[in-house]
């Protein structure tokens, strides 16, 4: 939420346009609908030409199914994946993630 919060005013302040949360992309092999790749958010910078897709996640915290989901996408469609690391917030189970 906090990084929404931060992309929005990045908006407002016209560093970033074209700002989309949760814009889905079908990973398809061969015509083979293998899944959907779910960005966290995707932007264009402030030169209009460079696309930004992201995925924020906690620090040191990897989900096996998302860095897969990330690797093909980032194959498929010819881009990089932006990964903003933010804090994990302690719980009494530190397996798994706390989010903003």
């Amino acid at each position: 939420m906090k990084r929404g919060a931060q992309l929005l005013l990045k908006q407002d302040q016209g560093a970033i346009a074209r700002l989309r949360f949760h814009p889905r992309y079908d990973l398809v092999v061969n015509g083979r609908h293998l899944c959907e790749y779910v960005a966290d958010a995707e932007y264009l910078l402030e030169d209009g030409k460079t696309i930004i897709y992201e995925d924020t996640k906690p620090k040191d915290w990897t989900d096996k199914l998302a860095v897969l989901k990330i690797s093909l996408f980032e194959a498929l469609y010819g881009v990089t994946v932006t990964i903003p690391q933010r804090q994990k917030k302690r719980s009494q189970n530190t397996n798994t993630p706390e989010g903003d």
